[in-house]
């Protein structure tokens, strides 16, 4: 089973149940350093798929502030699967919603050609998307928005279960 995170979606109106705690995270809030930390994402690199600059941007600073390496950023599916297939990445975060392929074809084709640990981070959070990332062995779903401190822990047991998981 892919773990879901269900977050606010800021703007909509909308609240998603969550056992999370998302207070005291502002817009001004420094991401945590924590590329002095051991852990399991230290080092690894990762090819980041999304349409929208500023959440690009945001899950870029992400990554680094995990000791991630950002090997390549693409902001449409057709582009995504190229870097993919170029870069080898241990970690590929995409969207759903993006031109010319979109995020779940995307992942198909990439998955079919490479092995490296998927992660939706998408704002659908229909059970049609989720069991299409599911049946398509995504590692996991995440619900938009994300910041540093909620990300990262999911993608850390992410890649965990991803490198669990026989060949």
């Amino acid at each position: 089973m892919i773990p879901t995170v269900s977050i606010p979606i800021r703007g909509s109106g909308l609240w998603c149940h969550s056992d999370n705690d998302f207070s005291g995270l502002g817009s001004n809030e420094r991401l945590p350093d924590r590329s002095a930390e051991p852990g399991i994402l230290k080092g690894k690199r990762v090819v980041i798929i999304e349409d929208e600059a500023i959440t690009q941007l945001q899950l870029r600073k992400i990554c680094q502030s995990g000791g991630m390496q950002v090997v390549g950023l693409a902001s449409d599916g057709e582009q995504g699967v190229q870097k993919v297939l170029d870069s080898k990445p241990d970690l590929v975060l995409l969207d759903i919603n993006l031109p010319l392929l979109d995020g779940l074809a995307a992942a198909e084709q990439m998955l079919e050609h490479c092995s490296a640990c998927l992660v939706i981070i998408t704002a659908y959070d229909g059970e049609d998307y989720q069991q299409r990332a599911r049946d398509l062995g995504v590692s996991a779903y995440i619900i938009k928005p994300v910041t540093a401190l909620t990300l990262l822990p999911k993608l850390e047991a992410a890649f965990q279960r991803f490198k669990q998981r026989p060949n």
